[in-house]
């Protein structure tokens, strides 16, 4: 069997996100003849991941290397009490400029020599055929281009984010244009030296082939889909108010949120939509200290109809989506959302406030009972709301799963065509 070094950080046990993509390429991998040696960290930056119990595949065969240190929260803290002696003098410090300064490429600058020498001692003692890299964090893209120069492998690097744009990341005045000028560099050094580029989105690869013309003929693109058993929700218990849930990050400072939340605030003044039968459940995490949900409630009147449990795990957020009435999509573009794959595997209806592009023709192809607002007008959101309501109250709103959908964006599906762009470079070793 064919053998394949994965570096990914983010892997079981650790419940971000990021884990679904590494997870179900490890998971399906030997269904089509290749064996997966998954490196990932031993001691993970608990003040930036979420460190749970999540599984791992039984057939995988995982490695950890430790990180020297972690960054995050000391850029914080320095971050933090800079920003408070500055206010002695009457400055205000609104970025964070430690971060912007020394986390080049990312926080995670002190796993690339463990990981590095990890890895070639895993290649000394398997012998690899292939290395392949999970990013973000983009310092393990440095250190798969490191283990490519010095073992002469195959790489193969995959963006599950792009790592110079979007252009929101890097808006800390002259700070901000220096670090996106270093990241540039950085990647254009990195994509230099891989085999195989891929990416998430048609977007995004066709923004990095504008970027950089020397990727034509290397870049691939490979969706997210959905990691989870799913079939149509109906017969399941559903909330006894009609209720409309956003899960993960709310992205509240990088995409204008008022209009959102000015439509809820109509519906509730209007009594478009009884209050005692509708709420708004957001699961994520929020800062305590400086809670944005509890600002927006104050400010639109509407904190009678919010919800907030916190941070839950990935199966319970899960559940909570398939007992909502309406999903709640937000997207920075190019970037998709993982909620998109996981609201269509579900098939709840989403009420996606989105741009016009990819992720709008996705949506119109496999959710077509979905409501895409792409005028970010309050009263186009409200008469969305609206009809949603009155289809919900009458029992007439549906989940229905595309069965087109879920043969093509499952994992062992996405992995086979993941492994078609492998094989393309395997001969090149015989």
């Amino acid at each position: 069997m064919k053998k394949m070094l994965m570096i990914s950080y983010y892997y079981p046990p650790l419940n971000d996100v990021g884990v679904l993509r590494s997870l179900g390429f490890s998971k399906h991998l030997p269904d089509f003849g290749w064996e997966p040696y998954v490196l990932t960290i031993k001691n993970p930056d608990r003040s930036y991941c979420l460190v749970g119990n999540s599984f791992r595949p039984n057939n995988t065969k995982v490695f950890y290397s430790r990180s020297l240190f972690n960054l995050n929260s000391v850029v914080w803290k320095i971050n933090g009490l800079t920003k408070l002696l500055l206010k002695v003098i009457g400055k205000d410090l609104k970025k964070n400029v430690f971060h912007d300064l020394i986390c080049i490429p990312d926080v995670f600058i002190g796993w690339i020599i463990p990981c590095f020498l990890r890895g070639l001692y895993l290649n000394k003692k398997f012998d690899i055929n292939v290395i392949y890299v999970s990013c973000r964090p983009f310092s393990s893209a440095l250190t798969g281009v490191f283990l490519k120069k010095v073992l002469k492998k195959p790489l193969i690097l995959d963006f599950r984010d792009p790592m110079s744009f979007p252009y929101i990341e890097f808006d800390n005045d002259r700070l901000g244009k220096f670090r996106h000028r270093l990241m540039r560099k950085l990647e254009k050094y990195t994509l230099k030296n891989v085999d195989r580029f891929i990416v998430t989105t048609d977007e995004t690869r066709d923004e990095y082939l504008s970027l950089y013309p020397f990727l034509k003929g290397k870049i691939d693109r490979i969706y997210n889909g959905f990691l989870m058993e799913t079939k149509a929700s109906d017969d399941k218990p559903t909330y006894d108010k009609f209720t409309i849930i956003y899960v993960g990050n709310f992205y509240y400072n990088s995409i204008s949120s008022d209009k959102f939340f000015q439509s809820l605030k109509e519906i509730v003044v209007n009594k478009l939509i009884p209050e005692e039968k509708f709420q708004f459940l957001y699961i994520g995490g929020v800062n305590k200290k400086n809670n944005w949900l509890e600002k927006v409630g104050d400010k639109y009147n509407i904190k009678n109809i919010i919800v907030a449990p916190g941070q839950v795990s990935r199966e319970e957020s899960l559940q909570a989506m398939s007992k909502a009435s309406l999903l709640l999509l937000r997207i920075i573009p190019p970037c998709i959302s993982t909620k998109l794959y996981e609201g269509l595997a579900i098939g709840i209806p989403f009420l996606a406030t989105i741009n016009k592009g990819e992720v709008e023709q996705l949506i119109k192809r496999y959710s077509p009972h979905s409501y895409i607002i792409t005028s970010d007008a309050v009263d186009d959101i409200v008469s969305a709301i609206v009809d949603a309501y009155k289809k919900w109250d009458g029992g007439n709103l549906k989940k229905i799963v595309n069965k087109e959908y879920i043969q093509q964006f499952n994992k062992k599906e996405l992995t086979k065509e993941f492994v078609e762009i492998v094989e393309r470079l395997y001969p090149k070793l015989k």
